[in-house]
């Protein structure tokens, strides 16, 4: 037993709500003549629990407490604000009784709009249709004992404004619940136990506006940009941090790609890979990126025979998630000095070598032909 039961003795007809649970079993009752009597637990026997009784007096708060929408609430309803509000269904009953939810336009334009709660994974719409301007609405008058099982709300707002493009709204909004006033405020009735949430302000401009972007990107209108100066490190430092991404389909790399045949294509194709590579080692690219598409095979096979005459890259294939399997993404280890003298030298000493091999071959074996 707690404090709030209604009980009713056992052997006698009497009832009563306990008003406290005292010590040894006992408990303090007052009877329904306004009597007061301490008896023991075990002589009574619950008939309403108090949370059954809350439930109950929310029941009938909601058939017959009147609508606040019926009163006259003093909103502000030229601020240029879009708010949500949780107001007391009865001014007497702040903390135990309904709550209605509402929304205040107070802006110029109509809104379209809808509400719903979340519960248990499951979305449920309360509320649709147009919100006019410098007007509220009520959303939903809710028991305080469904709203245990809310998790929150919902509200979807798109803005009507002539000549003006606004994006849409979605927003989801904590369980909200109306506040005792530490202060007493007879104007403002209602608004003294509220709760408010502000979720569309005009007054301030949106980060990102259409018209903006348009001006931004007018190809007529050249973009500025703050001019930063290095110094030799930092400039080597920015350098060797560059990638680049070389996309090797045909007609990206020509307009005139009917009049050419598939072997001239490929040679385009294998002489672009070429310069890139050129250039990347020469300003010190950390990686390059290499799409050359899905097909059967030629082009990317021959850029892999190609890659035998460069040293130290490694070879991955990109990232599968963005270009699937038709990408190669190469990875220099050495820097530009050293990856253009092994390129340079490389074919050297291999010219070397077969040059050591022929004189050697003419001063053991004199007289003998030698074809290569």
């Amino acid at each position: 037993m707690k404090k709030g039961d209604k009980v009713s003795f056992k052997d006698e007809k009497l009832n009563g709500v306990i008003l406290e649970v005292l010590q040894n079993g006992r408990v303090l009752i007052e009877l329904e003549d306004g009597f007061t009597m301490e008896t023991l637990q075990t002589q009574l026997v619950v008939t309403v629990p108090f949370i059954k009784q809350q439930i109950q007096t929310d029941v009938q708060e909601a058939s017959s407490e009147p609508s606040t929408l019926k009163q006259k609430i003093p909103f502000d309803l030229n601020n240029n604000i879009i708010e949500f509000y949780a107001i007391p269904s009865k001014a007497d009953r702040v903390l135990t009784g309904s709550v209605d939810y509402l929304l205040v336009n107070g802006t110029p334009n109509l809104l379209l709009l809808i509400f719903g709660k979340r519960s248990n994974n499951n979305h449920t719409i309360l509320h649709t249709g147009e919100l006019k301007p410098n007007s509220y609405v009520c959303l939903s008058t809710i028991k305080r004992s469904e709203l245990i099982n809310i998790e929150s709300f919902y509200i979807q707002i798109l803005i009507a404004a002539v000549g003006d493009y606004k994006r849409p709204f979605t927003k989801d909004i904590a369980v909200e619940l109306p506040e005792l006033s530490q202060t007493k405020n007879e104007e403002s009735g209602f608004l003294s136990s509220s709760k408010k949430v502000s979720l569309i302000n005009l007054n301030v401009a949106d980060d990102i506006q259409i018209k903006d972007l348009i001006k931004k990107f007018d190809s007529n209108q050249p973009v500025k940009t703050p001019e930063i100066k290095k110094n030799r490190k930092q400039q080597l430092q920015s350098d060797s941090d560059i990638s680049k991404e070389i996309d090797l389909h045909i007609e990206h790399l020509t307009g005139d790609s009917l009049n050419m045949t598939n072997s001239e294509m490929l040679a385009l194709q294998i002489n672009t890979f070429r310069k890139e590579m050129d250039n990347a080692i020469v300003k010190n690219y950390k990686q390059l990126i290499f799409i050359h598409g899905i097909g059967n095979g030629i082009l990317r096979n021959a850029i892999m025979n190609e890659i035998k005459n460069y040293a130290d890259l490694k070879v991955f294939m990109a990232n599968q998630a963005k270009y699937g399997t038709g990408a190669l993404e190469i990875r220099f280890l050495y820097t530009a000095l050293c990856m253009l003298c092994l390129k340079v030298i490389s074919p050297l000493v291999k010219k070397l070598f077969l040059l050591s091999v022929f004189f050697t071959y003419v001063l053991y074996f004199p007289g003998r032909k030698i074809s290569f």
